[in-house]
């Protein structure tokens, strides 16, 4: 089931959900901050966002994503200020969960969760080394659109984007390779 986060949801729970969806990344070399973020970071993240979560059967959270509210600031990546642009963030499926479809079930609601706050554009970004990640967004329509280096992780990141089914005041010019 995929519902928005509630008050009664343990958010203790949720930061153990992105450490364990992450885990194979960190691994690899790609310390995502969603791979290591205490549960103080994990409630300073979600301010100025909207997040859903998936539960099993028994109530336990598999699945979290994360999306901010257009026009909320963000003091790191002059990109995500767009006028109309959404981010989505903490993005995390429970390894056991993984391949079977609910990920691309978040980002669609994501997506029609970010239209309904005004967005029309939702944006992302991801490690340059995450090549399955990124040909994974790319089919579901994100394209590559430049590049950052954060100061909290370990690598270079891409920055992709998708139009969304709104009128559009900029247009999304994807990135040469």
């Amino acid at each position: 089931m995929i519902r928005e986060l509630t008050a009664e949801d343990s958010l203790t729970e949720l930061t153990d959900l992105l450490h364990r969806s992450y885990a194979a990344l960190a691994t690899d070399g790609m310390r995502y901050l969603a791979s290591r973020q205490s549960t103080d970071m994990t409630i300073e993240r979600l301010v100025d966002a909207a997040t859903l979560v998936s539960t099993d059967e028994t109530g336990a959270l598999v699945g979290t994503i994360s999306v901010a509210h257009p026009g909320a600031p963000n003091p790191y990546l002059d990109f995500y200020n767009r006028v109309g642009n959404s981010h989505f963030f903490m993005f995390g499926i429970d390894p056991a969960h993984q391949g079977l479809g609910l990920g691309t079930m978040l980002v669609e609601r994501i997506e029609q969760l970010a239209i309904d706050l005004g967005a029309d554009e939702l944006a992302c970004d991801t490690a340059e080394h995450a090549h399955l990640l990124i040909a994974w967004y790319t089919r579901l329509g994100f394209v590559r659109v430049g590049s950052t280096d954060w100061d909290m992780v370990d690598y270079k990141s891409v920055l992709l984007a998708k139009q969304l089914c709104t009128p559009s005041t900029h247009t999304i010019t994807p990135l040469r390779t």
